[in-house]
């Protein structure tokens, strides 16, 4: 029984699930001990097996070897919250040198012919930089109100109205994701109800190389064959919206959907800080 101490003090290299061999080795000693009485027997079995209890295991999910690790590089994000002081929640957003702001209105009372009894109605107005909205600003106030739309749960305001005002400041590349992001932001700074956040991340296809780039800005753009802008929620990683330009295959089209999934983890580790930042102004 004398050997029995030191060796327990050696079984302390954790799992990958945060278990320990400490923890199944205590429970095999349990059991040893109430099943026999020969002391001696069960510290030559323990000493003799010393090593390989030590040894450190391989990872438990075999799936994760097989996952090829993605680098996934974006530009830099800046934000501020609470910019905007007649908004509910207010943030702006810059993505390298796109900016956007975006006000939230709400729950409001909506008008007589856009009002929904049993659920909120999700109203968006986007504002390009300069001059009236076109019709490809309609395609975006479309997409952003559906992705926010798939987050908010609007079935907690019944018959009301929320609005979602987006100001475009600077356009250099990925417009669409940073006007998705910089809403969601919005809503979390208005403390609206949500099933989950989103997160809005474009890459495109270049034409002579065939090479994809994530986030990329203008320069990228002029010699892009195919733009993607993916949306994704922040539980499970589904895509939320998807919109695309140009000419892709199969392959191609899972291929930026995947590394699209893998870089969307930075955007929502950024709304983390970013609320973190502002926890005790808000």
């Amino acid at each position: 029984m004398s050997t029995i101490k030191p060796i327990l003090q050696t079984f302390t290299y954790p799992y990958d699930d945060g278990r320990s061999h400490r923890q199944d080795f205590l429970q095999y000693l349990c059991f040893s001990l109430l099943c026999t009485e020969d002391w001696q027997r069960e510290e030559q079995f323990f000493t003799a097996n010393l090593n390989i209890f030590q040894a450190k295991p391989k990872s438990i999910n075999k799936m994760e070897e097989n996952i090829p690790v993605i680098e996934c590089k974006l530009r830099p994000m800046l934000s501020e919250l609470n910019q905007l002081s007649m908004p509910d929640g207010s943030a702006m957003l810059m993505q390298g040198d796109t900016a956007v702001m975006a006000g939230i209105y709400g729950p409001v009372e909506p008008k007589a012919q856009k009002m929904i009894y049993d659920k909120a109605s999700v109203e968006v107005v986007y504002s390009p930089v300069k001059g009236p909205p076109k019709v490809d600003d309609r395609v975006v106030e479309l997409y952003i109100r559906e992705s926010c739309e798939a987050a908010i749960i609007v079935m907690l305001h019944p018959g009301t109205a929320i609005s979602i005002n987006v100001q475009e400041i600077q356009d250099d590349g990925g417009l669409l994701a940073c006007t998705i992001n910089s809403a969601c932001l919005a809503l979390i700074n208005s403390g609206i109800s949500m099933r989950f956040t989103i997160a809005a991340v474009t890459c495109m296809i270049d034409e002579s190389t065939g090479e994809v780039i994530l986030d990329p800005d203008n320069n990228h753009l002029q010699s892009a064959r195919t733009v993607f802008t993916f949306t994704y929620d922040s539980i499970n990683k589904d895509v939320i919206s998807c919109h695309t330009t140009g000419r892709f295959t199969d392959k191609e089209f899972l291929e930026c959907m995947n590394k699209c999934r893998q870089a969307s983890v930075s955007v929502f580790d950024f709304y983390r800080d970013i609320v973190k930042k502002y926890a005790k102004v808000i």
